[in-house]
């Protein structure tokens, strides 16, 4: 049972290494669609400004921002919903980590931290 125990920490070990590479990953993209999504809200202000200018001198070249406008509009729903749908993912598999391999690790003596302490 002594071999038995050390294979199971050694995998619970392997698991835990590979869990934290991929959290940490998925965080950081989750930054970077958070960044992208930041930035185009901005172009989406940008667009607005300048789309009440050419509205308000009745410019027929409204018409390319208020399609412009449409589109970052979706974008914007679009990162959002991929920004929700990643912190939905991190959360559950963090859940799950914590109660099965982390608390393995933690009764054999090993030191771990917390999923959400990883990023």
């Amino acid at each position: 049972t002594g071999e038995l125990f050390t294979r199971r920490m050694e995998c619970h070990e392997d698991n835990y290494r590979v869990f934290k590479d991929l959290y940490v990953m998925l965080g950081d993209y989750q930054q970077k669609k958070l960044l992208t999504l930041t930035c185009t809200e901005q172009q989406l202000e940008d667009v607005n400004c300048e789309l009440g200018v050419l509205q308000e001198s009745l410019n027929p070249g409204a018409k390319v921002f208020a399609t412009k406008r449409d589109e970052l509009i979706k974008r914007c729903e679009s990162l959002r919903v991929c920004t929700e749908e990643i912190e939905s993912k991190m959360s559950s598999h963090a859940t799950t980590f914590d109660t099965v391999s982390q608390k393995h690790l933690k009764a054999a003596g090993r030191e771990v931290i917390s999923a959400p302490e990883m990023l």
